[in-house]
């Protein structure tokens, strides 16, 4: 029998036939044990294979990013835009430009109040309008525009 050749075959019409064998026929390309050694020889030899989309989800979830590390009372300086808002197809929305360029512009630092259950610090910030009313704004940290400021001793 050719390998790769699509014979489909009912447990019922095999008769005297082991189910091991009807398997076999039925998915000739199934068989995991074999698949197993062979992913294990690859790494003995240190061959590198292609990565599914799950194990490096795995890796990008371990990967630490400094916002992760930040706590609910600790506070930030925002020193730059974020990376890559510049960038060719990337939208960033003018609110959101004119609210980093104002914490930016600010001499005051901003503190974590809040971090939800996907562990997103938010801080959140007003400003004085032109009329003397308050302008409310929060802001999820996910990027790399801010520096952790040092508590005072």
């Amino acid at each position: 029998m050719a390998k790769g050749l699509d014979i489909s075959l009912d447990v019922s019409e095999a008769g005297g036939l082991s189910s091991r064998w009807v398997r076999q026929v039925q998915e000739p390309f199934s068989d995991v044990r074999w698949n197993r050694r062979r992913v294990m020889r690859n790494r003995d030899y240190g061959v590198r294979r292609k990565d599914s989309a799950e194990s490096m989800v795995r890796r990008l979830a371990a990967m630490v990013e400094p916002w992760r590390e930040l706590r609910v009372g600790d506070w930030v300086r925002f020193v730059r835009m974020p990376t890559g808002v510049d960038a060719p197809g990337y939208t960033f929305h003018r609110d959101t430009r004119r609210l980093y360029q104002r914490l930016i512009d600010r001499p005051r630092s901003s503190r974590v109040c809040e971090v939800d259950e996907l562990g997103l610090p938010w801080i959140r910030c007003r400003f004085r309008r032109k009329n003397g009313g308050w302008e409310y704004h929060w802001l999820a940290i996910n990027d790399d525009s801010w520096v952790r400021v040092a508590q005072r001793a």
